[in-house]
């Protein structure tokens, strides 16, 4: 219970390394859904409208779906980043390493802070 008001605080004071890594981990994944989303919608508009004329209207509620999914996905890998770019505190710490990171530190507070702040992000409405 005390872990949960801690994160709680966390977020209401708006603590500067909890809100470091928030704003790291918004600028990977949304760079990396902008780069896919650039080169894979205009292709896939153009299947679609060749390939199903007539259903242009739920071509674009497909597109926008994918490019929600694609950001849900990049915002929540956790393998690949520490893969590909390790856990480098103000380089490469994104929220999910971090919350791995400070879960396995005993930094509970930190990674329900993060915790929140990423359900709250990728929530599927």
């Amino acid at each position: 219970m005390a872990d949960n008001l801690s994160a709680l605080h966390l977020l209401l004071d708006a603590d500067p390394a909890l809100f470091a890594i928030v704003k790291l981990s918004l600028t990977v994944s949304l760079g990396a859904v902008t780069c896919a989303a650039l080169t894979g919608i205009p292709f896939g508009a153009l299947i679609a409208l060749t390939r199903f004329p007539g259903r242009a209207a739920e071509a674009r509620f497909s597109l926008v779906t994918a490019v929600l999914a694609g950001f849900g996905r990049a915002a929540a890998e956790v393998g690949a980043v520490i893969i590909v770019g390790g856990n480098i505190d103000g380089y490469t710490r994104t929220m999910t390493t971090a919350i791995a990171l400070e879960t396995s530190k005993g930094d509970l507070p930190l990674a329900l802070g993060l915790g929140i702040v990423l359900m709250t992000i990728t929530e599927r409405r």
